[in-house]
């Protein structure tokens, strides 16, 4: 329930935002997630919202929004969903 919110809250602030873009992708890892993430946006993690052993979620020092989830699923197996809105 609380993963639908959250992505109920990020698809609602991408959406609101004109000039905001969302990039993602699938990673073996949360720390992959975190460290590509980082990466692409040319940015480091500056709050972390939920800090829990299958969802990181917060805000980078650009001002971008990101969230990294462990997605279980019967055909795709166990992987990272990142993403993250500028």
């Amino acid at each position: 329930m609380k993963l639908i919110l959250a992505l109920i809250v990020a698809v609602g602030l991408t959406a609101c935002g004109k000039d905001s873009e969302t990039f993602g992708g699938k990673f073996g890892s949360i720390s992959a997630c975190l460290e590509k993430t980082q990466t692409h946006a040319n940015s480091k993690i500056s709050f972390v919202a939920t800090d829990e052993p299958g969802k990181v979620t917060g805000k980078l020092a650009n001002g971008a929004t990101f969230g990294c989830v462990l997605k279980a699923t019967g055909t795709q197996g166990t992987f990272v969903e990142g993403w993250y809105t500028i």
